[in-house]
């Protein structure tokens, strides 16, 4: 065998290829071989740690699940959010985003509140609808807080105004930064359901200047520190073109991930009803209507791998001395909301009712005749600018404007056909000397 092997190799050799690339070859087949090991290898280890890792998730959402049901046989009523997400984070237990919206669910199903999500949101529906218009007269102040921060603040005085579609905001500004006050700024805004009119006064104009334009957005009318945007009686998808359960709480309500809690939590001597959807924890004073008297707002945190850490208050909005407009209509006359950083006091807004009065009526006018006669307006709309009057009117002043432009563009016709004229005659008059020989 081993002669028929030398002679095999011996005969086979002058034709394969020479010594060095056969090598070459080989060195080739051998890193190919090494590198397909390698990758079955990782294949089987990849696939191990994503079973390892499915199975922990499982035993994870499993160890919650337990602590749900453990824990209504135990006390008699369903967990709240706070009590799912102590559950949530405990020792040993890793909770993704996907399976703590599994357990969320498990918590929300097992609720049996006084009143249904369905029901409460029909009566907050009713109320939003029973409001045909409003003036609301209030005063907004602003503070950074914190040790150590530089102290500023912020004073406005708001009156707004809506009646269907048709909304009003006047803003008159003092920015203070310490003892020394500056120049108030003062914004009057009207949108009458056509065009959107500004008036300005400010420190660097001391004449008023007034601009006409196409609504942008509604939420200039209803900004958060607005004490009926405080009480979560909007229609964010109308008034913001986006739903934002933070100060919509039928939108709230609506959201799947919400719950009305059964277990009542006290505020202020008040016993209230919880809606949560974990981000958001609104109390409602049954007394009251549900009427919102607390408004508490978190983050939830991840790690890089998305398991459930935790979560960090962001806000806190306090409703306080509620007064009853009619139609089950509770509205404050206080509203604080401090704002949060690292789960710390940063920004306290404070807005504190002047005056309130609903569905009064509110004549078409009031939304139209803003700008008195004789101001300088920008109108973006039409693209031009004129002072506001009847004499001459504003189809006036567009039409003498448009026949100055005309004549300015006559002009600049005759002109370029005169010069263009002498241009033709003066290199006639040239080449016909050249060809004449003329001196």
């Amino acid at each position: 065998m081993e002669h028929f092997c030398l002679v095999e190799w011996r005969i086979l050799e002058p034709k394969g290829p020479p010594f060095r690339c056969r090598l070459v070859l080989r060195m080739f087949c051998e890193v190919a071989r090494v590198f397909v090991l390698c990758f079955i290898m990782y294949g089987i280890i990849v696939t191990g740690v994503t079973a390892a890792s499915a199975s922990a998730d499982e035993a994870s959402l499993a160890k919650v699940q337990i602590a749900i049901r453990s824990f209504k046989e135990q006390h008699g009523y369903p967990m709240n959010d706070q009590d799912f997400l102590t559950a949530a984070t405990a020792t040993g237990v890793k909770l993704q985003k996907q399976e703590m919206g599994v357990a969320w669910g498990e918590v929300v199903g097992m609720q049996s509140p006084s009143i249904s999500s369905q029901d409460l949101a029909d009566l907050l529906k009713f109320k939003r609808e029973s409001i045909q218009d409003i003036q609301l007269d209030y005063v907004l102040r602003e503070e950074t807080l914190g040790q150590g921060r530089h102290k500023e603040w912020l004073e406005q005085r708001r009156k707004v105004m809506f009646a269907g579609s048709k909304a009003l905001v006047q803003v008159n500004t003092d920015s203070k930064e310490g003892p020394s006050p500056e120049q108030p700024l003062s914004i009057l805004k009207s949108y009458d359901g056509e065009v959107v009119r500004t008036i300005t006064t400010d420190t660097s104009n001391k004449q008023p200047v007034a601009a006409i334009n196409n609504l942008q957005s509604r939420q200039d009318f209803f900004q958060t520190h607005n004490i009926l945007v405080a009480s979560m009686l909007i229609d964010a998808r109308r008034e913001w073109n986006a739903p934002h359960g933070f100060y919509d709480l039928v939108y709230l309500l609506t959201d799947l991930k919400a719950a009305v809690l059964e277990r009542t939590e006290r505020i202020a001597d008040t016993d209230c009803l919880v809606v949560t959807d974990g981000l958001c924890r609104v109390f409602l004073d049954s007394a009251r209507d549900f009427s919102v008297i607390r408004v508490e707002e978190f983050e939830i945190k991840y790690d890089a791998s998305d398991i459930l850490l935790g979560r960090v208050p962001t806000a806190i909005r306090e409703l306080m001395q509620l007064e009853d407009y009619g139609n089950g209509i509770w509205l404050p006359s206080t509203v604080d909301r401090v704002l949060l950083k690292d789960g710390k006091p940063a920004l306290r807004e404070v807005s504190s009712l002047v005056d309130l009065k609903i569905n009064q009526g509110i004549d078409d006018s009031v939304f139209r005749d803003v700008i008195p006669e004789g101001m300088l307006v920008f109108d973006g709309v039409r693209k031009a600018s004129y002072r506001f009057g009847n004499a001459p009117s504003i189809e006036g002043m567009l039409g003498e404007t448009a026949v100055r432009k005309a004549k300015v563009k006559a002009w600049l016709v005759w002109l370029n056909v005169v010069a263009i004229f002498i241009l033709v005659t003066v290199i006639a008059f040239r080449r016909r000397r050249r060809n004449t020989g003329m001196p």
